[in-house]
């Protein structure tokens, strides 16, 4: 609710006391490979500045190093021939990468979460039900 009557001159000349500057989005930490480097980019990029505090950065490594070790496992399962997987020896090579690419996959997501990067993370499941309930086609009748 606004206040009765005019401004007074001093309220006009109020000076912000702090500056209005946004905090430098922080740099991938040295013991992070290339590619995991990348993902940090990648993920701090899409993020508001204030998002990572220096806290969780070591939560954010971790998340890079499951995401970049998912798909390096996917990319080794997915070179398997399918020829080469009809045999039982090619099978259990398959299925070993497989399971090793669901782990990473599955640290990853609990990671992400954790970060409040995945969209099960940022929506209220009673909010996402009736968002969802919306966006369905129009009723036939």
């Amino acid at each position: 609710m606004e206040t009765r009557g005019r401004e007074a001159k001093a309220e006009r000349e109020i000076v912000a006391l702090v500056p209005n500057v946004t905090p430098p989005i922080p740099e991938p930490p040295g013991s992070l490979s290339v590619d995991e480097a990348e993902e940090w980019r990648r993920v701090v990029g899409s993020m508001s500045p204030y998002w990572f505090r220096k806290e969780y950065h070591g939560v954010l490594c971790a998340y890079c190093r499951q995401v970049v070790l998912g798909n390096y496992f996917h990319g080794l399962a997915s070179a398997i021939p399918v020829e080469v997987r009809e045999t039982d020896e090619g099978m259990k090579q398959y299925v070993f990468l497989t399971k090793a690419a669901e782990r990473a996959d599955r640290a990853a997501d609990k990671f992400g979460t954790t970060l409040r990067i995945t969209p099960q993370s940022r929506y209220d499941k009673d909010k996402a039900a009736r968002d969802s309930n919306k966006a369905q086609n129009a009723r036939p009748w």
